[in-house]
């Protein structure tokens, strides 16, 4: 016999002894009784009696799940394949062991249609969602929905939509054919949930609309603890970010103050930090919206944008905060019961650790700000709130010789609301608000000085009357006192650069008086049929110092083509007054205006996957500048337009958004003769905001809890170039070429947050989060300002600053009593 065939003998002659020996395991008898045991009792009574051991893993298998089972004289391949159904894992013998693995579980659709009881009508933008999960869904214009993703089993489902009753339906999922109709019964609203509905700035049908999560704002941050820096990810939002975030954003070609900040329904004129950071404390907030355009009329005396941040209300029932530290920042919050179910606070606290690194320089920095809300419950339909903000930000680089021109400077913000919300009848619901803003500016260079003391005192009040489930009608009358003084000596500048020479030409703005505003606005939001919505409405605007009445009429269309596909157009004429010291110097001055034009397509690609495809295009009339005749006209105008596409995914381990935008934007501005491209007219840009999370019963305590990434590609954008120096009278000036004919390298930055998480506590209710957060990860050099000095000897000198290159920061927060 050849060696070959002795080898092959052999291994047959193992394999019989293998497979003798699993049939003698496999034939042993045995009588087992279980009732309501676990599975690892079980299993333990098995190999006690029969000698074999088992091997699995406790991450996929749920050994404390509740086995019964009885068999009297039977072989333990007959137990096992019992308790393979049983407990729904599959079996297989390896040697003397038993290795099991959790079965496939087999998922289903819960489909089916949502009515109205009286009508029968589809009930349109109801929720829905299982019991204990976190994961919903919405009906479409026909009423219909689809939960995707579970396997056999009993559940609850609930269904809830704004002016009806809760539905809690018990629901057996067994196959894929299962359709339920459902009936909801309509019933008086209630102050919760019109709170909820009423207060939102994103309606059913808007446009150019971006609403960012919590759990977003936590991860794109950053380093200064900004929740700012998630919204400059948003397509359409230009903004020069550095390390401490950004402090002038442009919206789809408009300027800088063409944007309206909102916070708890309080005008924030200027919300930032002088280094950038926005004084907006993310822990706060509970909602954060964004309308970079054909917002409704209910918003005013913007061009461009509306910020919209809410903050949390704090908790009735029970105590809970935490704590933040960082490298760079330190912030806390507490929140719970005053009077338990009666009266409530939240207040949160961030104070910035820059100073300190500062101080080390020679420096001087203090940046703090206070952020607190009340909510007093007066009865079922009444609820009052008061929200208040306190800002503190001090710069002192008056030490020493520095690039920064021995800058000093000190800003101060207090801002207050309260706010009474009123259930007033089945069908309507009010919101009366006071409110009261400042800020306070005191900053100075060796080159300029600026002194800014503007208060704004408001009286406003929100009506809003559903006549149906599904349409809304919004009023609203506003009073404003603005009283403003200023004082400052800054360098005009048609070119959008620092040209430091001999011939600059200084401008000293002066103003103390004071303005009064007001308006009153309607829409209405409905249907035209099954798959057409609209809003229609109107703002009316008036403005004391210059007389100037203004009408904004605003129109929304929607188009429900498909149960996954939504057509959007909009169109709406939107004014701002002009500044205090422009009116002040010409009290003829019209309103800025802008009229928007708005066509947008959505498209739900995958359950929580969407598509937005958007263009815009927007026509700048009578727009306020210095004129080249040396006087503030209504002379500037320009345009702007842009396309933008981005893919968003709001739920799931893996979330966030994608986006690209092409813009194009050109306006005549301060001193120029004609239209001429904007400094911020950045024709491509591409945006990631994604974040990963790890499975939570398969992660090691070593690896990370999530992992979040933003990042963005930008073209650059234009400026004008410097071609020579000439002289006039014996005094050197620098020669300009044409205004903004040239680009800036394209801007790129990557940032990302790595973050572990344990939870502990006899209740589960602590968390402890370590986290490390990277800026500028591969430090590119993207510029901020490019200044030019002349020289004695008649040349001149170019300074270029860029962005903080790489920096990174670890962190640890303390949740105590997560709610």
């Amino acid at each position: 016999m050849g060696l070959k065939k002795v080898f092959i003998f052999f291994i047959l002659f193992i394999r019989q002894i293998s497979t003798t020996a699993q049939t003698e395991v496999l034939s042993q008898t045995l009588s087992v009784s279980f009732k309501n045991e676990t599975l690892l009792e079980v299993l333990t009574q098995i190999t006690n009696k029969t000698g074999v051991n088992f091997t699995y893993s406790s991450d996929n298998i749920n050994v404390q799940q509740k086995i019964s089972l009885q068999e009297n004289y039977v072989t333990l391949n007959s137990i096992l394949n019992k308790l393979s159904e049983e407990a729904n894992v599959k079996w297989l013998l390896v040697g003397n062991q038993i290795a099991l693995k959790a079965k496939e579980k087999l998922t289903y659709k819960i489909c089916g249609k949502i009515i109205d009881s009286i009508t029968q009508q589809a009930v349109q933008y109801a929720t829905l969602y299982i019991k204990g999960e976190n994961a919903f869904e919405t009906t479409d214009f026909d009423g219909k929905f689809c939960l995707l993703k579970h396997a056999e089993g009993d559940y609850t489902l609930i269904a809830k939509s704004f002016g009806y009753k809760q539905l809690e339906k018990e629901i057996l999922v067994k196959n894929n054919a299962s359709y339920l109709s459902l009936e909801l019964v309509p019933h008086t609203i209630e102050l919760g949930e019109t709170i909820v509905s009423s207060d939102k700035i994103i309606e059913n049908t808007s446009v150019s609309e971006t609403q960012i999560t919590e759990t977003q704002l936590e991860a794109a941050k950053g380093l200064s603890n900004d929740p700012m820096k998630a919204i400059t990810s948003v397509p359409g939002v230009l903004a020069t970010v550095d390390f401490f975030g950004p402090n002038d954003i442009h919206i789809r070609g408009g300027e800088g103050n063409e944007n309206l900040f909102l916070l708890d329904n309080i005008r924030l004129p200027f919300p930032f930090y002088f280094i950038g950071q926005s004084v907006i404390n993310p822990d706060m907030i509970e909602k954060t919206e964004l309308l970079t355009g054909g917002f409704n009329p209910n918003y005013g005396n913007a061009m461009s944008s509306v910020f919209n941040f809410s903050t949390k209300t704090g908790s009735m029932e029970k105590y809970s905060g935490n704590v933040d530290l960082s490298f760079f920042n330190s912030s806390a919050l507490v929140q719970g019961p005053i009077i338990k179910n009666k009266l409530s606070g939240i207040i949160g606290f961030r104070q910035s650790n820059i100073g300190f690194l500062l101080r080390a320089l020679g420096f001087k920095s203090n940046m703090n700000d206070l952020n607190s809300k009340f909510t007093f419950i007066i009865n079922e339909k009444n609820k009052l709130n008061f929200t208040s903000l306190f800002v503190t930000d001090k710069l002192d680089f008056s030490l020493k010789e520095n690039e920064l021109k021995n800058l000093k400077a000190f800003d101060k913000i207090n801002a207050q609301c309260l706010q009474l919300q009123s259930v007033i009848s089945s069908k309507a619901y009010n919101k009366l608000s006071v409110l009261y803003s400042s800020i306070n500016v005191q900053a100075s260079t060796l080159d300029a000085s600026y002194g800014l003391n503007n208060a704004i005192y408001s009286l406003r009040n929100d009506y809003t009357y559903y006549p149906t489930s599904t349409s809304k009608l919004k009023a609203g009358i506003e009073f404003n006192v603005v009283a403003e003084k200023a004082l400052a000596r800054d360098i005009y500048r048609s070119t959008d650069i620092s040209i430091l020479d001999t011939i600059t030409l200084f401008k000293e703005r002066k103003s103390n008086a004071i303005n009064y505003q007001s308006a009153a606005y309607l829409f209405y939001e409905g249907k035209v049929s099954a798959r057409v919505n609209y809003i229609l409405g109107g703002r009316f605007d008036y403005s004391y110092l210059n007389g100037a009445f203004d009408i904004s009429p605003r129109l929304t269309l929607a188009y429900n083509a498909s149960h996954s596909t939504i057509l959007s157009v909009a169109w709406g004429l939107f004014n701002q007054s002009p500044d205090m010291y422009s009116m002040l110097q010409n009290n003829n001055l019209s309103s800025n205006k802008c009229i928007q034009y708005i066509l947008s397509v959505k498209q739900i690609l995958y359950k929580d996957l969407k598509l937005k495809l958007e263009g815009y295009y927007k026509d700048y009339k009578n727009q306020v500048i210095f004129d080249t005749a040396w006087k503030y006209t209504n002379n500037g105008y320009g345009y702007a337009k842009g396309i933008e596409i981005v893919a968003q995914k709001d739920k799931g381990r893996l979330n966030g958004w994608l986006s690209y935008s092409y813009a194009i934007s050109e306006r005549k501005r301060n001193l120029q003769d004609r239209v001429y491209p904007s400094y911020y007219d950045q024709r491509h840009a591409y945006n990631a905001q994604l974040t990963f999370s790890a499975r939570e019963k398969k992660r090691r305590w070593f690896v990370p809890t999530s992992y979040s990434f933003q990042f963005k590609y930008a073209t650059g954008s234009p400026y004008t170039p410097i071609v020579g120096v000439d002289s006039t009278a014996g005094k050197l000036q620098l020669l300009t070429g044409s205004i903004n004919s040239v680009r800036n390298a394209d801007y790129q930055n990557l940032n990302a947050k790595i973050q572990w998480q344990r939870i502990f506590g006899k209740k589960q209710n602590h968390i402890v989060k370590y986290y490390i957060d990277l800026w500028n990860i591969y430090s590119s050099k993207n510029l901020v300002e490019r200044v030019y000095t002349l020289t004695k000897t008649g040349t001149y000198t170019v300074t270029n600053r860029f962005t903080t290159p790489f920096l990174f920061s670890i962190g640890i927060k303390l949740i105590f009593n997560k709610l």
